[in-house]
């Protein structure tokens, strides 16, 4: 149960990350800022570096942009060292990652590995510093009270951040400039999308219109408004155990054998 409520919070800070948790006028900015750096601490992430991270994939896409990650792109296709790291990937090594980056933003710039430069004006300020330090301490706080549980926890978390991170884009072509937005569309279970706020599975949706909150994806106007910005009706893939093959089938590499590249614009074949 730990883990379910885990996976809820994880999506609805998703949904702060967005704006879209606490849409209120006038207020959404402190408060979704406030409850998304609560929701991410339970992670040992901080908001603000989760949020420019984030917000990268939402601008770029699938499109090829120096030292930006696109799982089963060029990257984890070049030998055997693009392999081990698409498979650490998904394993989690972004999960674990974007919670030991946020610390090194805390130090001098020779400390800054990341291959894209996160902004001084987003770490070089008192809210950054407050947000990492609080998520230090309540990383601190959920060890002591869960001691090996909490290892557990988290490291099944990190598990399913790393398979589910990727699923809706995996195999969809990559590198020119249409490919922002290349990611499928899934219909499941209605408990499922509740859980995870349904952008998960509405991710073609998600990204066509991410200031739309999760929830509301699936409302009749939002899918017109996303056909007239694509340029045809997205055909959902339909199922959960679909969902969850497509989430294991990442698993036998980088290189998509079954899954058209075209897919999310027409096709759902396999």
């Amino acid at each position: 149960m730990t883990l379910i409520a885990m996976i809820c919070v994880h999506h609805g800070t998703h949904e702060a990350v967005h704006g879209t948790l606490y849409p209120a006028e006038g207020r959404h900015v402190t408060a979704n800022l406030l409850l998304g750096a609560i929701g991410f601490a339970n992670f040992g992430h901080n908001f603000i570096f989760l949020r420019w991270s984030h917000m990268a994939h939402h601008r770029y896409g699938r499109t090829k942009r120096d030292g930006l990650l696109v799982l089963d792109g060029d990257y984890s296709r070049s030998g055997t060292r693009g392999r081990l790291f698409y498979y650490a990937s998904l394993l989690g090594q972004a999960c674990i990652t974007h919670e030991l980056v946020g610390y090194l933003y805390l130090f001098n710039s020779r400390f800054h590995l990341l291959p894209r430069s996160f902004p001084k004006s987003c770490h070089d300020n008192p809210s950054y510093w407050a947000i990492q330090l609080s998520t230090a301490l309540y990383t601190l706080l959920l060890f002591v009270l869960g001691g090996w549980k909490f290892l557990v926890c988290k490291s099944l978390f990190t598990l399913y951040w790393g398979a589910f991170q990727n699923t809706a884009h995996y195999g969809l072509e990559y590198g020119s400039a249409n490919d922002k937005f290349a990611s499928r569309t899934y219909r499941v279970a209605m408990w499922y999308e509740r859980l995870i706020f349904r952008s998960g599975t509405y991710h073609l949706e998600h990204h066509v219109l991410p200031n739309v909150p999760g929830p509301c994806l699936d409302h009749p106007d939002v899918q017109q408004r996303v056909t007239a910005i694509v340029g045809f009706k997205p055909k959902p893939v339909c199922g959960l155990l679909t969902y969850w093959g497509d989430c294991i089938r990442q698993f036998r590499g980088p290189r998509s054998k079954e899954m058209s590249p075209m897919q999310w614009r027409s096709d759902t074949s396999r």
